[in-house]
């Protein structure tokens, strides 16, 4: 099951798990900008992450085959302002 989190709730999601997490918010946001860590924005402004594939590029230093796919499910950017 996906565990989605905003780009901050992620990190201190992290942090709980590890108190001595170094990755910072700046890196994650760095990272989904640039696409090497799947995304999904939400309003204006808001990016959301799976956090089971945030700690799977942690340990493993890539992103699994599924996450570039679609790895949130069935959330997808919807074409037209409701």
């Amino acid at each position: 099951m996906a565990i989605v989190r905003t780009l901050k709730n992620a990190i201190l999601y992290l942090r709980e798990l590890d108190p001595d997490c170094e990755f910072k918010l700046h890196s994650l946001r760095t990272l989904t900008a640039k696409g090497v860590i799947p995304s999904v924005t939400v309003g204006n402004a808001k990016r959301l992450v799976d956090v089971n594939v945030l700690q799977d590029f942690l340990s493993k230093g890539n992103v699994p085959q599924q996450a570039s796919e679609g790895a949130l499910g069935n959330i997808h950017k919807l074409n037209e302002r409701l």
